[in-house]
C-alpha cells in the first residue's frame, strides 16, 4: 500500500513493494543489478574470509564457502577464479589500510619533506609491508618489525 494525497484527500493504494514507516506507507526502493552484484560479492568475500580465518586456508573448500554464503557454486566463479583471489583481495585491502595510516603519520610529522622524499617514504612503506607479510607467511610468525 502507499499513501497518495490528492487535494487534501488521502487514498491508500495497494502495491507489492510497500512498507509502513512512521505512520506512512512508503515504497521500498528496489536494488539495482549492480548493487545486488556488489552485495553478493561482499557476502562471498566475508563468508570466505571468516571460514579461512576460523579453519585455515587448506581446510576450506569453494563448496563450503558457497554453502555457508547461501549461493550457488557458479556464483562464486562469477566473482572469483579461486580461493586464492579471496586471500589476495584481503591482503591488498589490508595493505592499503596499512599504507594509508603509516603514510598519513609520516606526512603529519614531516610537513617539510619534498615531493621526492614523500614518494621515497611511500615506496619504503610499501616494501616494508611486502617484506613483513612475506616473512610472516613463510615463517608462520612475524619476521620483520612493522615500519
Amino acid at each position: 500500500m502507499t499513501l497518495v494525497s490528492d487535494y487534501g484527500h488521502d487514498y491508500m493504494l495497494l502495491c507489492q513493494n510497500c512498507q509502513y514507516v512512521k505512520g506512512v506507507f512508503e515504497m521500498e526502493q528496489k536494488k539495482s543489478r549492480k548493487e545486488k552484484a556488489a552485495d553478493t560479492k561482499r557476502k562471498i568475500f566475508e563468508t570466505a574470509a571468516g571460514l579461512i580465518r576460523q579453519k585455515g586456508y587448506a581446510q576450506v573448500t569453494v563448496s563450503e564457502i558457497c554453502r555457508a554464503a547461501g549461493i550457488a557454486k557458479g556464483s562464486f566463479y562469477v566473482y572469483y577464479q579461486s580461493k586464492e583471489d579471496i586471500v589476495r583481495e584481503s591482503y591488498y585491502g589490508d595493505m592499503q589500510t596499512y599504507l594509508d595510516k603509516r603514510y598519513a603519520e609520516f606526512l603529519e610529522g614531516n610537513p617539510q619533506k619534498t615531493a621526492a622524499e614523500r614518494i621515497t617514504r611511500f615506496l619504503e612503506l610499501e616494501l616494508l609491508h611486502e617484506g613483513y607479510e612475506v616473512m610472516k607467511a613463510v615463517n608462520g610468525r612475524e619476521g620483520l618489525e612493522k615500519a
